[in-house]
């Protein structure tokens, strides 16, 4: 019969931890929601705009569990193609964008 493993903390994963917690925590605090009927009169967004809502994406959507109302993760009023091209741009940046595929052993 095998023995329980028990998991033991150290200083540096609880100092990792938590200060991936706080970096959560910010990021998710510059994810606003502009009211959608001023944003449609001020501007579109645009393909940087993407990239950036590509980056703050997976935070945001952790904030938007908390905070259905007052955070968003996608600018509902954009230019198109664009827009759509720079969030997968910005979400491929967070995510590794499948560099891991390609640097496999032959």
């Amino acid at each position: 019969m095998k023995k329980a493993y028990k998991f033991t903390w150290t200083w540096k994963q609880f100092l990792t931890v938590y200060f991936l917690i706080v970096l959560i925590g910010v990021l998710a605090g510059c994810a606003n929601v502009t009211p959608i009927e001023s944003v449609g009169v001020v501007h579109h967004y645009g393909f940087f705009s993407g990239v950036w809502h590509g980056i703050v994406a997976p935070f945001s959507i952790w904030g938007s569990l908390f905070w259905p109302k007052s955070i968003a993760f996608y600018g509902l009023i954009n230019t198109g193609w664009w827009y759509n091209f720079g969030f997968l741009f910005g979400m491929s940046v967070v995510l590794g964008g499948g560099g891991r595929a390609t640097s496999g052993s032959k």
